[in-house]
């Protein structure tokens, strides 16, 4: 009642300074009136400040005795008090997690990220739920600001890792090579071997080559360099330079780069000497195709080497020099060829030839003779004969058959002598 009555007057007295109305109705501070509603403010804020604070402690106590159930009913009691505490956020998401209620701590660590959206724990445990869900987008957005604040940290890279696995799986190619690119800055030796290939497979199979190819470079250059380091002559170590230069050709073939190609063909012919052949054969394809005498020379003397009695080779090496003109180094191949088979028909129908173009006609026509006994060469030989010896009119059988001398004797004995 007395309140009430020093209102009324408190307002009387504003209506008769007049246009003071709202100065004189505002009680003044020192007045019983402001200090009762102010205590009445203060014992409301104290209570909730004493309730937050009594609720932290008790369910901080209960998650380190793991009583779980208690521990998260104190955490959601605090934050109805407190819904700012982001530590109860947090740890009230943990909870449900170990309760298997995942949605219900999505929503907790969601809110943790609105009160602090660089909190650690709480990006980190939304990148975990994201990735285990496959969706690699969302988690990207929180695994983002975790990788911003610990640059370098292992544990945080391997999610990394995992993100880009992830978009590789779904065929996302673009984004996955993007996080094997940036994996590759802080990779140890094992795993940065497994990143390029991860790459150069991504770049060819969306078909970038000479992505694909760069990749590759790097891994062999990698590779050569860890051969140095630890030891050549490694069979594993050599096992996987061989394959990734062998992918290196391919990628140069597909660019038709056929040079290039031929020489990662050298490099894989030191490296892996047993296989020289195969490779020598490949560098004579590629060379014919990039119409590159040189090379095409060097693979079939290769092949010639590799394989000795590979007469096939030895034949086209053959007719390559003398194509050029080069028949000294042809004949040196033909006595290479013939010391291994002596009986060839083909071999001594190219030393024919050879002897032929010499103008070593008596040679010429033993080495044909010696053709001439294989079926499959005995036509060819015997038109190469005629070419140098027409076959005899009747007049010249006649007369020879009346003389009675012949040019087979000299023929005989160049046979003899061979």
């Amino acid at each position: 009642l007395s309140w009430m009555l020093w209102l009324i007057c408190a307002l009387g007295a504003g209506v008769a300074v007049g246009g003071s109305d709202l100065v004189a109705a505002t009680p003044d501070p020192a007045s019983p009136v402001a200090a009762g509603v102010s205590a009445a403010a203060d014992s409301g804020g104290v209570a909730v400040a004493d309730s937050a604070h009594k609720y932290r402690f008790l369910a901080k106590a209960a998650r380190q005795q793991r009583d779980l159930d208690k521990a998260l009913a104190y955490y959601l009691q605090l934050l109805q008090y407190a819904p700012d505490d982001l530590k109860a956020s947090y740890f009230s998401g943990k909870i449900f997690l170990d309760k298997k209620r995942i949605l219900e701590g999505k929503r907790a660590f969601l809110h943790a990220i609105q009160l602090d959206s660089l909190h650690l724990n709480s990006n980190l445990a939304l990148t975990q739920l994201f990735l285990a869900e496959g969706k690699a987008d969302s988690a990207w957005i929180f695994l983002n600001r975790v990788l911003r604040a610990k640059p370098g940290v292992e544990k945080y890279r391997q999610y990394r890792r995992k993100l880009a696995d992830l978009y590789r799986k779904r065929g996302t190619a673009d984004q996955a090579i993007e996080h094997y690119t940036a994996l590759t800055a802080g990779a140890n030796k094992g795993e940065l071997a497994e990143l390029y290939d991860l790459l150069a497979r991504l770049q060819e199979g969306r078909g970038d080559t000479r992505g694909a190819l760069d990749w590759r470079l790097r891994l062999a250059a990698f590779q050569k360099k860890s051969a140095v380091t630890e030891g050549e002559g490694q069979p594993a170590a050599l096992k996987q330079q061989c394959v990734t230069l062998d992918q290196i050709v391919d990628l140069q073939v597909a660019l038709r780069d056929f040079q290039l190609a031929c020489q990662t063909l050298r490099q894989l012919v030191a490296l892996d000497t047993g296989n020289s052949y195969s490779y020598y054969s490949r560098m004579t394809e590629l060379a014919v195709q990039g119409e590159d005498r040189a090379a095409e020379l060097e693979g079939l003397e290769g092949m010639a080497h590799a394989s000795p009695r590979d007469l096939e080779t030895l034949y086209v090496l053959i007719e390559f020099h003398m194509a050029g003109d080069d028949l000294s180094t042809a004949f040196s191949w033909v006595e290479k060829g013939l010391g291994g088979a002596p009986d060839d028909a083909h071999l001594q129908l190219l030393k024919g030839d050879l002897h032929s173009r010499q103008g070593e006609e008596i040679l010429a026509i033993a080495a044909y003779e010696m053709a001439r006994g294989d079926p499959v060469w005995q036509a060819v030989a015997q038109q190469r004969i005629w070419q140098l010896r027409p076959p005899e009119t009747k007049e010249e059988k006649l007369k020879r058959e009346f003389f009675g001398t012949t040019g087979k004797d000299e023929v005989s004995q160049a046979t003899d002598g061979n």
